[in-house]
């Protein structure tokens, strides 16, 4: 925990320095943003879309990017999701709807809660001077199985499970003289059951496991000048999964509920700089850090049975603290006035994580039965890469992402090495005034 303060005060003390910089200037935002697809993000290896005012991942935290969005039909088929945003002005300002297979997180490189079929409502308006925008998301998703089996004395045995997952988040933002300002609040919940009975009188087991989440979320971002851009970030993710066991016939009378409780804090910066090489290229470079941090989970033990079997403790070995450095770099060609070519690198080039392991859940034993510490210091990480097209015909942009494998190991019909599909993601859109 020491070491997460530590780490914690370095932030702010960097932060602050960055968001004070009196070199800072009034951003002067465009009347309409282009808007970079989560295609184009991908074929330049994930470049940090909160860096880029426009683009849809970037958005969904800087929501008052909204106010500025251009009149837009998007769809995009990335790995076998569909992603889609839809966004046109009004006379009250300008509005959105979208649809995305799970929802986008504040902490770049880290979900937000379980894949769902997420449906989202967008506004944005400019007001005197200032961009606002909020945006309100909502999803959902449930699948089961039903299986028969027959033992050997021929008694059919019915083996149920159901998966139902929900999402809801919120979240208000501004920008006020180039600094871009946002709160976000979101909710989510997975629960599976699982069942197996003869008959309504004749039961095995009935199990549930249930995880619910709260990420709650303040993020800052500002235009510097001179290409540079500066965001931070700090949010508190707080969680708890109860797990219900009954049992009976072939798998013993028992009766029991598990129920874990931990929460996680966590600060990132990152500063990008856009270089303008000359007319057509154009080179991205972002660098920051991520610090973070888990507090002991508190572990409750219930036994529905039998009662002074039951008793508290914790798993501290979810203790950690971690501390990382990311290189981004991106770079956008023009080839023509038609097709242009998108590249990327990412990696991380050091990485600090502390760990502590140990437990007292033993409910036999008052005391700490198991304890160990850990340390982890890496500056030897790999280095990913990607590579795309974009297109624009008239009113219509084009986004390809390209499996970089086949690259370095051509097709497989004539490597015989399963380099991927040619293309992983694409995404066609449509402007108008």
């Amino acid at each position: 925990m020491k070491k997460f303060v530590i780490i914690a005060a370095v932030f702010c003390l960097l932060t602050g320095g960055v968001l004070a910089a009196p070199a800072a200037k009034k951003a002067e935002k465009p009347s309409k943003l282009e808007i970079t697809t989560i295609t184009k993000e991908k074929s330049t290896a994930d470049y940090p879309g909160v860096l880029v005012p426009g683009s849809l991942s970037g958005t969904s935290v800087f929501v008052s990017d909204y106010a500025n969005f251009p009149n837009t039909a998007l769809l995009e088929y990335i790995n076998g999701s569909v992603w889609g945003i839809a966004t046109t002005g009004t006379d009250f300002g300008q509005i959105g709807i979208s649809l995305s297979p799970a929802p986008f997180s504040p902490l770049w490189g880290v979900a937000a809660a379980t894949p769902v079929n997420v449906f989202g409502i967008q506004y944005g308006n400019n007001i005197s001077g200032m961009a606002l925008g909020a945006s309100l998301l909502y999803g959902t998703n449930r699948n089961g199985s039903n299986l028969i089996d027959v033992s050997a004395n021929g008694v059919f045995e019915y083996d149920t499970e159901d998966n139902a997952s929900q999402y809801i988040g919120g979240r208000i933002g501004a920008n006020v003289a180039g600094i871009d300002l946002s709160a976000g609040l979101s909710l989510s919940n997975n629960m599976i059951t699982g069942e197996a009975y003869v008959d309504s009188s004749n039961w095995n087991y009935w199990e549930q496991y249930d995880d619910s989440k709260m990420l709650l979320d303040l993020a800052a971002r500002i235009n510097l000048g001179n290409g540079f851009t500066a965001v931070a970030s700090l949010a508190w993710l707080n969680g708890s999964d109860k797990y219900f066991w009954k049992s009976g016939n072939w798998y013993g009378l028992d009766d029991y509920t598990e129920e874990t409780y931990n929460s996680k804090l966590s600060f990132q910066t990152l500063i990008g700089k856009d270089i303008k090489a000359n007319e057509t290229l154009t080179i991205r470079m972002a660098t920051g850090f991520t610090a973070d941090g888990n507090t002991d989970a508190k572990y409750k033990y219930t036994d529905n049975l039998n009662p002074d079997n039951s008793y508290v403790g914790y798993f501290s070995y979810w203790n950690e603290s971690s501390f990382e450095i990311p290189l981004f770099v991106a770079v956008e060609g023009k080839l023509n006035d038609t097709w242009s070519f998108n590249t990327g690198i990412n990696t991380v080039i050091l990485n600090i994580d502390g760990e502590k392991d140990a437990t007292n859940t033993d409910y036999y034993i008052e005391k700490i039965r198991e304890h160990a510490k850990y340390d982890y210091f890496d500056i030897d990480p790999a280095l990913e890469y990607s590579i795309g097209l974009s297109g624009v015909i008239g009113d219509l942009k084009l986004d390809m992402f390209i499996e970089p494998s086949i690259l370095l190991e051509g097709p497989d019909f004539i490597s015989g090495i399963d380099s991927g599909d040619l293309n992983t993601g694409i995404a066609v859109s449509y402007s108008w005034k």
